[in-house]
């Protein structure tokens, strides 16, 4: 028994010393710890200092890394170095991560709430606010912004309150039969350069309307969800290597509205000053009946659509009316357009570095469409009684777009944001031009349907009116300011084939007010 009492002894007081000498080191251990993360952490703050925020951001996550537990302040200066660097959303991010790590640390409330008031986050900015004044009432840095912050939170609780669209009319006022935008007016104007290959000039186009440049105003009413009503006025371009000879185009339509389907129909009205009217880039006109120079089209279309969350799809056909008589007529100039347009958009619910909560209703984004466009614009021409002997001549241009791109963004209304949307096209052109033609008998008059020449499909020149074609480069944008004024910016180059002699270059400005 007591060899069993010495040896029991002997190994506890083995035990007791491998405790203290691992406390001991544990304490050193932890020490050192400490001071490593110390260091890390004044070098993250000199090198934010020198604006080296990604050395900084670095050195601070390396600390986090070593002590989660001290984790709270390294956070807290990830946090402002994204912030110094411009980056919100990860400095919002971040801050919070300080403030669930260390739920006392001021400054970091304080910080955390100031990010969210910059952010428009006014509820959770207020939120954070408060916090702060209750571990430190006397804080001067929340005194700044908590006041507007709450004044704020106020106004967006009025907005959203008058701008809930859900629910029945029945206990929802705002749910009457009544759009969201009710109308737009606005104008626009456009600069276009024509750049010649040779010498590299840059000319200003100027086509036979008053203005000589391609503008126009446009206005769009909603008096009830179920129609809205669209005017537009303009000087047209339908391309550089077309005649300068538009003068104008004015455009009513009216539209009745379905849950996901639409209709109506329009009227379009052309006029064309063809006195100095020439095909680029000849100086010399191809009209020969000087005594009409100024002439005019009323023309009637309709139009079809649907739309849902996610996709828009619209018919659009003014279609060609008159078609040249061979009869004898009176001395006169006449002339017909024809325009059809396809528009597709699908809405792809991405996000440029964002994950999309797909649980999101699709009303709040994100907004990134497809967008893919056929649009065919045509002229016809035709002079009776020219020249002596002759009936009638006929002269034929068409233009026929096909264009895909993108856009990013949505032009809808938000509590204290300017909205913002912007995006690309690409657009091949196909130029059709026939001028002087007299067979009156042929298929389409001799100029074709979509620039289709039967006669020529027998000797393999089916489009014997094809000049050309060009490529399109299309930057847009837009932003709306107070939810009421509308800002938007085009600007496109237009490269030709290399037998021509021209390119384009413009840029269109609009302007524009909802209410």
């Amino acid at each position: 028994m007591k060899m069993r009492s010495k040896n029991f002894t002997f190994f506890s007081l083995v035990l007791a010393f491998a405790s203290a000498l691992a406390a001991q080191n544990q304490k050193k251990s932890s020490k050192d710890l400490a001071a490593e993360v110390d260091r890390l952490n004044w070098e993250g703050i000199d090198l934010s200092n020198d604006s080296r925020y990604i050395d900084a951001a670095d050195r601070f996550q390396k600390a986090i890394s070593l002590d989660d537990s001290r984790a709270a302040r390294s956070y807290h200066n990830v946090a402002y170095t994204y912030e110094l660097a411009g980056d919100k959303n990860k400095a919002l991010e971040n801050y919070q991560k300080a403030v669930v790590r260390n739920p006392q640390q001021t400054v970091s409330w304080a910080s955390l709430g100031r990010m969210q008031y910059s952010m428009g986050l006014y509820k959770d900015a207020v939120f954070s606010g408060e916090t702060t004044l209750k571990l430190d009432p006397r804080n001067a840095s929340v005194q700044k912004w908590l006041p507007d912050a709450y004044a704020k939170l106020a106004e967006q609780k009025i907005y959203d309150a008058r701008n809930d669209l859900t629910g029945d009319p029945a206990t929802n006022p705002n749910c009457e039969a009544r759009p969201e935008v009710i109308g737009e007016v606005g104008f626009f104007a456009s600069a276009i350069g024509v750049i010649d290959k040779q010498s590299t000039a840059l000319n200003l186009y100027k086509p036979a309307g008053v203005l000589q440049t391609p503008a126009g105003a446009y206005a769009e009413f909603n008096p009830l969800r179920e129609l809205t009503f669209r005017l537009n006025g303009q000087t047209p371009y339908y391309g550089i290597l077309q005649p300068a000879f538009y003068a104008g185009s004015q455009k009513i339509e009216m539209q009745y509205n379905f849950k996901y389907f639409f209709f109506g129909g329009g009227i379009l009205f052309s006029q064309l000053n063809v006195e100095n009217s020439t095909v680029p880039v000849s100086t010399t006109t191809y009209i020969q009946n000087t005594d009409y120079t100024s002439i005019s089209d009323t023309k009637f279309g309709l139009f079809m659509g649907g739309r849902d969350d996610l996709t828009f799809f619209v018919l659009r056909i003014y279609p060609r009316y008159l078609f040249r008589d061979a009869e004898a007529a009176p001395k006169s100039t006449a002339f017909d357009v024809a325009k059809v347009e396809i528009e597709y958009r699908r809405n792809l619910r991405l996000q440029l570095g964002t994950v999309v909560d797909e649980k999101q209703p699709v009303s709040k984004g994100p907004f990134t469409d497809i967008i893919v466009k056929f649009v065919i614009d045509e002229i016809y021409l035709t002079e009776y009684k020219p020249t002596t002997g002759t009936e009638a001549v006929g002269h034929y241009f068409g233009t026929y777009d096909l264009s895909v791109g993108m856009e990013f963004g949505k032009l809808q209304r938000e509590f204290d944001k300017i909205a913002t949307t912007w995006g690309f096209m690409l657009t091949q052109r196909l130029y059709f031009q026939n001028t002087g033609n007299t067979n009156l008998t042929s298929f389409g008059n001799g100029q074709g349907y979509f620039g289709f020449n039967s006669t020529g499909a027998t000797t393999g020149n089916a489009f014997s009116s094809y000049r050309g074609n060009s490529f399109i480069i299309t930057l847009f944008a837009a932003q709306m300011f107070k939810n009421r004024y509308v800002v938007r910016e085009q600007l496109f180059l237009e490269a030709t084939s290399g037998s021509e002699r021209n390119h384009a270059i413009g840029f269109q400005l609009s302007f524009g007010v909802r209410f």
